[in-house]
């Protein structure tokens, strides 16, 4: 995609561009090229197809140029449906821009159409496949239900409020912040019923913030985007000081600004999602403005300030690039870790990856997944509940994956930054009177493993 993207800033002949755009490229999608996820992958390929769709006109040359883009949008849609329309609703600045101010390519939307219409049917005939299977129906029905709490924060907008809907349908805090934590395995605690009970009680709009909540949740979330706004003020404030454009364009350019920030206030403040899920929105939104039509791409300011800028770009390539040598060898030597840890294992022995974070991401490259499986690794993810999470630890020899934990034998817990350990241990008590104990015994990057250990508390409940 990135490569796509390139070949059409290099047929602009501007080297300036070029180079800025590869800044961008190493300073933001560096992370999405080590950690492959569903929703930055989806979003990337399909943002590369808008792409080719508004850089090339409906001539017979271009039949190839456009039948991959409908492809790349068609792949986006397969790999993460919602993604995939979340990428048109980030494009609306740069379509309104092609398709009004310079009137022209609007082929290229009916193309988009039919993608969409497409990625629907498909998405369509996929869920009704599915939903043919009794067992599939219901999993996917509560983690319908189940992500529309994960994804959406905190609902504790009122303590008394939120300690009322919890008692109604019978859990305790503990239970709330182990399902945070994605240990939701028990499905009588983690009942559809009760996701829709809570769901119910906290519509997603009319979700907000308790207290000081809101005011510490705005301070991390630019906390952890501030490299986010610093590139998109800068790249801004350069369109339209230094290069030479008209004031229609400089008009477009802080509408699309407006909307950068709307945009992202909104997926902050009404949905609730984590900043890591900006990144692949913002390298999109600044990657656009690269395809305004600019009446010249040269400065405005004098030769030496350009070549100081110029020599500003390339150190800091260099540097990201550096930057991004380190964080591989030492991805590199976290792999050589994990597989040692995993090789010096019994053969009888399984490992438990709490998937809160996804531990393995980071470490384990895609050529690597066969090892896992090899290595006994049972994930515990959002597939909790489906048919696939099932036969995942019965091809292990369990049969009951909540007693095989609460067992304390032959297994290990592998945690991102040990997040949720601690609820665990005080599920097991709460629920079944067990004292389960975890050990940090060693740790892999951002990964630490635990080892169970068991006390029989007073008056303990076989599970």
């Amino acid at each position: 995609s990135v490569s796509i993207i390139n070949y059409f800033i290099i047929k602009q002949s501007n080297r300036l561009l070029l180079l800025i755009f590869n800044l961008l490229a190493l300073g933001l999608l560096s992370k999405c090229i080590s950690n492959f996820q569903f929703t930055k992958t989806s979003f990337i390929l399909g943002f590369a197809g808008i792409v080719i769709l508004m850089n090339v006109g409906f001539e017979k040359q271009n039949k190839l140029k456009l039948l991959l883009a409908f492809v790349l949008l068609i792949v986006s849609g397969l790999i993460r449906f919602h993604a995939f329309f979340m990428m048109g609703v980030v494009m609306i600045p740069f379509c309104i821009y092609q398709l009004v101010a310079l009137k022209k390519i609007k082929f290229s939307v009916l193309i988009i159409v039919a993608a969409a219409i497409a990625n629907f049917g498909l998405y369509k005939a996929h869920t009704n496949f599915y939903y043919k299977d009794k067992e599939w129906k219901r999993f996917l029905t509560e983690l319908g239900e189940k992500s529309n709490i994960l994804n959406l924060g905190t609902l504790t907008n009122d303590t008394a409020y939120f300690n009322q809907q919890l008692k109604t349908i019978g859990w305790s805090v503990n239970d709330y912040d182990a399902m945070l934590h994605w240990f939701f395995v028990d499905t009588q605690v983690y009942s559809i019923s009760k996701f829709q009970t809570l769901n119910k009680a906290y519509p997603t709009f009319q979700r907000s913030w308790a207290g000081g909540e809101y005011t510490l949740k705005l301070l991390r979330f630019f906390k952890e985007t501030i490299h986010y706004w610093l590139c998109i003020v800068c790249w801004f404030a350069l369109l339209l000081f230094y290069f030479k454009s008209s004031k229609k364009h400089q008009l477009f350019l802080i509408f699309h600004f407006l909307y950068i920030v709307g945009f992202m206030f909104f997926m902050f403040y009404y949905l609730k999602l984590e900043a890591r899920i900006f990144t692949p929105i913002v390298f999109a939104l600044i990657s656009i403005t690269f395809f305004y039509d600019y009446q010249t791409p040269l400065f405005k300011g004098s030769k030496w300030v350009k070549q100081i800028f110029v020599l500003f770009l390339s150190l800091s390539v260099v540097a990201y690039s550096v930057k991004g040598f380190k964080t591989y060898s030492q991805a590199k030597k976290n792999q050589e870790k994990l597989q040692s840890i995993l090789s010096e294992q019994p053969t009888h022995h399984k490992n438990i990856s709490l998937s809160y974070g996804f531990p393995f991401n980071d470490l384990v490259p895609l050529q690597n997944c066969n090892y896992l499986l090899k290595a006994n690794i049972i994930p515990i993810s959002t597939l909790v509940g489906s048919p696939l999470f099932h036969q995942s630890y019965q091809r292990h020899g369990i049969n009951d994956i909540l007693k095989f934990i609460g067992d304390g034998k032959d297994y290990t817990f592998w945690v991102f930054n040990g997040n949720g350990i601690h609820t665990i241990e005080t599920y097991y008590y709460e629920h079944y009177h067990i004292s389960l104990k975890f050990v940090k015994i060693n740790e892999v990057g951002n990964c630490y493993l635990y080892k169970p250990v068991v006390t029989p508390a007073l008056n303990s409940i076989a599970l």
